[in-house]
């Protein structure tokens, strides 16, 4: 989600989330790959009649962490309680606060990032994540976290699971029991393409963000659930919350927007074209260092929301929005159907239910999802200093490749150094079961030459570490 530029003195002022107000950035052709190490089918992910399907269900889901970009010039988070600089820890999402009367909204234009992650932190987008879930957790061990992944990876496996023709591609990295699935695109700057509708203009209209976390950009959330024997850390951005709902929160969360906060269109008025929405990098073009600051308070997962518009004369395709609710557990929904730019039906939907049934649907697919997390699961840890990088190409298999050239990692020396050293304070092994190895199958057995290495052309961010490239 971002702010819209709007005109204001004859100069664009930003106001975004999200976007990219500063100079509109060429896509980047495709990114480099390494030699293929192994190939998964469809077919590959079938299951037995002896297969627990009950496995197959999200369980036990909870908040771990949250931060929310800040829009400023250095790559900021806002943690819920703590100050990094750039990011605000725990942060918060923009409160739901429609307006007291409809008026028609302006249709969307500008830039907006596919990643508002990597683009403002390019050589570890994990990296805030990673830092909100340690800091916010200082007493858990996460020694028992078998996958950290986000909604796209995650979505994109479950596409695959469904037998669904979508190119993608992800980072895939061993750290001490921890299976990290690292998005990719095909540049840290890459941009949605063919904006157009009121996807944004919408939720910066209807939600507000509060006085504690003014001038935040974006809010990214991590829950933790149960799914298929293993435990999940999954990171999401989402588009707001309801204040009513939302339990535990301070003070703060109980005031009304209309009186103490900023809409997201006025929030942004007094910050230059230069101060927001870059990506982090310094004046020699190195990655800027992370910045952390606590602001905001945790809120609760049944008060989070999703939002989307759709034009009255086209009926929206829920199919289309259930697996990310599944994916990222989200409940209310709010759709918002318009004339023209003019909201008049706008509707709240409590969704869990029907986000239940199409779990319960979808079981076959979602035990496919399982059989597949298990066989990357496996192959990894067979491999466990190797970078790795899972690819789908349009009509083709899976396949797991290794990383061009000297790869990427996931995350930095010292936070990686964290991550271990709570693994070690447990069982301080990596954890490959025989019996895991029988019912997935031996990753050995998909090892095979390949001496196919397309000449694509390199990413176009330069010194970025984004596609591994030796700077």
């Amino acid at each position: 989600m971002t702010f819209l530029p709007q005109k204001r003195g004859g100069k664009w002022i930003p106001r975004g989330r999200d976007s990219t107000p500063w100079r509109k950035q060429s896509q980047a052709v495709e990114l480099p790959v390494g030699p293929s190490l192994t190939t998964i089918a469809h077919a590959d992910i079938g299951f037995g009649a002896e297969f627990d399907k009950d496995s197959a269900l999200i369980d036990s889901c909870e908040y771990m962490a949250s931060y929310s970009w800040k829009a400023v010039k250095r790559p900021t988070i806002l943690v819920p309680g703590l100050r990094l600089i750039n990011v605000r820890l725990q942060g918060k999402p923009p409160a739901w606060s429609p307006p007291a009367q409809t008026r028609q909204l302006q249709a969307d234009h500008g830039d907006y990032f596919r990643d508002p992650n990597a683009a403002r932190f390019p050589q570890f987008p994990t990296e805030p994540a990673v830092q909100a879930v340690l800091m916010q957790n200082p007493d858990h061990s996460m020694n028992d976290i078998d996958i950290f992944a986000c909604a796209s990876t995650l979505g994109n496996l479950l596409r695959f699971a469904r037998n669904i023709d979508r190119p993608f591609r992800f980072n895939l990295e061993l750290i001490g029991n921890t299976i990290f699935l690292v998005r990719k695109e095909s540049s840290p700057t890459a941009l949605i393409e063919d904006i157009r509708g009121y996807g944004h203009t919408f939720p910066e209209s209807y939600t507000s963000w509060e006085p504690d976390v003014k001038r935040s950009s974006s809010h990214q959330r991590i829950v933790r659930y149960h799914f298929g024997g293993l435990n999940c850390l999954v990171r999401f951005g989402t588009d707001g919350y309801y204040k009513d709902i939302a339990k535990g929160g301070g003070e703060d969360t109980q005031k009304s927007p209309s009186d103490t906060g900023t809409t997201m269109l006025e929030d942004l008025e007094e910050l230059t074209v230069s101060g927001a929405g870059r990506p982090a990098t310094t004046e020699n073009g190195a990655e800027s260092l992370l910045q952390a600051e606590k602001a905001g308070q945790p809120i609760s997962q049944d008060a989070i929301l999703e939002i989307k518009t759709k034009h009255g004369k086209f009926p929206i395709d829920m199919a289309d929005v259930y697996p990310r609710l599944w994916v990222t557990q989200i409940r209310n929904f709010v759709l918002a159907y318009h004339d023209r730019g003019v909201f008049n039906d706008v509707r709240q939907q409590d969704l869990h239910e029907d986000v239940e049934k199409w779990e319960q649907d979808n079981n076959e697919s979602l035990c496919r999802l399982v059989v597949l997390l298990h066989k990357i699961i496996s192959f990894a840890k067979k491999n466990p200093e190797a970078k790795l990088e899972v690819v789908r190409k349009e009509g083709g298999d899976l396949e797991i490749r290794e990383q061009a050239y000297l790869g990427q990692d996931t995350l930095t020396e010292a936070t990686k150094a964290r991550w271990l050293t709570d693994v070690e304070s447990g069982s301080g092994k990596v954890i490959h079961s025989e019996e895991e190895e029988e019912e997935f199958g031996d990753a050995q057995d998909y090892f095979e030459d390949d001496d196919e290495e397309p000449d694509y052309t390199a990413c176009s961010a330069d010194h970025c570490g984004y596609c591994g490239r030796s700077t």
